[in-house]
Parts: C-alpha cells; structure tokens; sequence
C-alpha cells in the first residue's frame, strides 16, 4: 500500500455491478472475492491518506485481477523543550507511544524531537520521571503537520515560619538563619515572627537563632520538606527583671516539681495532634499524582520526646510520626481494590517555656 511499507486497516471498496468492502491485513494486502463475471467495477481505498491513483476500473471483468494502491504518507516531527523556571533541563526521558512506540532525551538545552511521524497517526508524548510535569502528557492524534509539545516542572514551594520568645514575651530584632538547600536569614518582627518562603520541596533545611542568648531549641531541621513546616523558639537565659522593692528568690526544682512540669508540657499533646492533623490537605498535595482519584492520607501513631533543656522552666518536644497516602491512579477506575499506598514519614519540634507561673508551647 505504502512505497516503502505496508499499510494495514485500510477499507477498500468496490463498486459497480456489485457493491463490497474489504479491509486491508497487516502486510497491506486484501481481496473482494466473488464478483460476477462481465460486470464493471471500481476499486477504491476510503482512507484519509492520499493515494497516486485513488481508484482503479475494470469493465467486463473475465479473469481475477489486482489493484494495488501507493499511498502519498508525509512525514511529520513532534518536538520541545522541558524546563523549570528559567532552567532548561536536560536528560529527561521523553516517550513516544501511540503510531509508533520509541523515546529520548532531552539535550543541553532541554530540547527533544520525534521525527519520521507518519500522517494520520496517532502519537502521545510523555515526560517520564518523578518530577511534576505540566502538563503530564501531550496527545496528537490524526497528526497532519509539524507539532510542538513543552512541558514545564512546576516543583512546589513551601515556607517554614515560627516565633521567638522569651519569658518576658516575644523576641523582636532576633536573627534566625536557613541553611540547607536554601540560604538566607531573616529578623523576627515586633511579636516575634519570622518566615522563610519560596523553599524548594524535597530540599533540607536548618532554622537557628543567632545570638548570644541560649535558645530551646538550639536549632530545628527539616529533611525533604514536603509541607508547610513550623518550629518556635524559646530564650532560656533571659529573666524577668526584679521589682525595685523585692528580692528575687532563688528558684529550685525538686524531683517532685519536675514531674508536675512533664505532666504540665504533655497536656499540649491534644492541640499539637490537631496541628499535626492540620497537614493532611498539604501532605496529600505534595505526594499523590494531580490526576489521581480517590485521595486520602490517614495519620498513625504520634510518639513524643520530651527534653527539659532547663528544669522545671523550659522543655523541648521532638513529634515523630508517619501519614500513609493513598489513592488511585490514572487509568484504574474509581473503588479498584489496586490503590497505591505510600508511607510518608514526619517530624515536627514544638517548644514550651513557663512565663509567669504558667506553661506556654508553641
């Protein structure tokens, strides 16, 4: 059917003293078997494709006869770029499936290109990886002239944010540092806040307060971030002035006065679970497939580690735990019992210092 290669699928239809159909086989041949002798016929391919001679005639037909048909196939090129922002990005897997079934990689420069397409096929484009790809795949069928599929990285961004404070109340003008995948530093405002925004997902990060003062806790890390993270820090060395007219006592902590603070610190355990809860909106964001159904993320276990970096006075608290994402892909149709479970391990610090008498965490 084809110059260089057979065609498969395609009708052929004749018409005249009788009217048939037949449909081209892989190799590009077919047969209209039982035509009465003496009649005239016309033979023609129904296709989109573009033949040298689009039909062939017999008039009184004594004999068999054969008809073959060249189709005019024009070749056609799919082709882009892959980038995240204002980066090209090179070495990423480019499949073709469809018509023809081959991939690629992006150069240098993040291009790629798909040549030799036949006319009329059908072609889907597909970045592979795990990165997030926008969009996931670029579908070309019927494809009649030259095309061009980019896709762009859109990785998430998230912010770690907290407080300073003190026994007195909040820190203003407190330097707090990011290291990691990111570095910078910022000063807390008037009430204390600082933030860091803009920080890469599946980047580690390292929040400290600078100074000379002590701070509970020293530092606080976060390892591939995958949400908003959170981490308050406590000065430990700073008390309150005294009163002109009273001493100050001097402040112990008996065996017994310790074991009232722990209790004190672990009552916040219920809001520090809602805070925890609070993520899963955020933790199925960042690790289920945009296109996926059925979405869900169910929290395990929390274990707390309390650490009293001064007795009786200020405590630091270290949550680990774990969210199991679940949910459906792609292609496997809603209530499949095939679900794709994933483990997603976190830990989140929390703070607390006694201000006047009375516990405070954060």
């Amino acid at each position: 059917m084809s110059a260089s290669q057979p065609v498969g699928g395609v009708t052929i239809m004749v018409e005249g003293t009788r009217t048939a159909t037949a449909t081209t086989d892989v190799k590009g041949y077919y047969t209209l078997t039982d035509l009465p002798e003496g009649g005239s016929y016309t033979v023609t391919p129904k296709s989109g494709l573009k033949f040298k001679q689009p039909s062939h005639y017999f008039d009184n037909l004594r004999h068999n006869e054969s008809a073959d048909f060249i189709a005019q196939i024009e070749a056609y090129t799919i082709s882009g770029r892959v980038s995240s922002g204002n980066q090209n990005l090179r070495d990423v897997k480019i499949s073709l499936e469809g018509s023809k079934l081959t991939s690629t990689t992006t150069d240098a420069n993040g291009y790629y290109s798909f040549s030799d397409l036949r006319e009329g096929g059908s072609y889907t484009i597909s970045p592979r990886g795990a990165l997030p790809f926008d969009p996931p795949r670029r579908s070309f069928p019927n494809l009649r002239h030259h095309e061009s599929a980019d896709f762009v990285v859109k990785i998430p961004v998230y912010q770690i944010s907290g407080r300073v404070l003190s026994l007195t109340g909040p820190r203003r003008g407190v330097t707090v540092s990011i290291e990691g995948s990111k570095l910078t530093s910022t000063t807390t405002d008037n009430n204390g806040y600082y933030s860091f925004g803009e920080l890469r997902a599946g980047g580690d990060y390292t929040v400290t307060p600078r100074g000379q003062s002590k701070f509970a806790p020293q530092r606080s890390s976060f390892n591939d971030l995958r949400s908003d993270g959170s981490v308050d820090f406590v000065q430990i060395d700073a008390t309150p002035s005294p009163s002109p007219s009273l001493s100050s006592p001097k402040v112990t902590c008996t065996e017994e006065d310790q074991d009232r603070a722990l209790n004190s610190v672990k009552s916040f355990e219920p809001s520090w679970r809602r805070k925890i809860e609070g993520e899963r909106a955020k933790i199925i964001a960042a690790n289920v497939p945009d296109a996926s159904v059925e979405k869900d993320a169910n929290l395990g276990r929390i274990e707390f580690q309390y650490r009293f970096l001064e007795p009786c006075r200020a405590a630091d608290i270290q949550a680990t735990y774990e969210w199991v994402v679940s949910y459906s892909p792609v292609g496997i149709p809603a209530g499949s019992p095939h679900r794709i479970n994933k483990t997603v391990p976190r830990q989140r610090r929390f703070a607390c210092g006694k201000f006047l008498g009375a516990w405070v965490c954060r």
